[in-house]
């Protein structure tokens, strides 16, 4: 079964983390867990539930409709300034390498 994701992945972790845990709960009906530590265990054992992102970054443009999803990060992590002197600056918040990278591809 294909999903949106696989046209339009998640390129966080922290993304892909999240629909992860979410769609694996949702396909295996989970409801409910009796015990706290298996709980913790589901939540620390990554393999049974992240989503790779698969992805060739050599490709010179990776991902379809990257420049819409690009303007959606920048106004939730970016920050644009003038400093003193009146130079522009723009900050992005953000650690996640591959994502950082692409942006970099991207703009440059």
């Amino acid at each position: 079964m294909k999903t949106v994701f696989a046209f339009f992945p998640l390129l966080t972790v922290y993304q892909r983390e999240r629909f992860g845990r979410l769609r694996y709960g949702v396909l295996n009906r989970l409801n409910r867990v009796e015990k706290f530590f298996r709980i913790q265990n589901f939540l620390e054992d990554s393999s049974t539930w992240l989503i790779p992102l698969d992805l060739d970054l050599s490709d010179p443009f990776p991902i379809e409709g990257f420049d819409n999803w690009l303007s959606g990060f920048i106004n939730g992590e970016g920050s644009f300034s003038i400093r003193a002197n009146g130079e522009c600056c723009f900050y992005i918040e953000h650690t996640d390498k591959v994502v950082l990278d692409l942006i970099r591809k991207d703009l440059t």
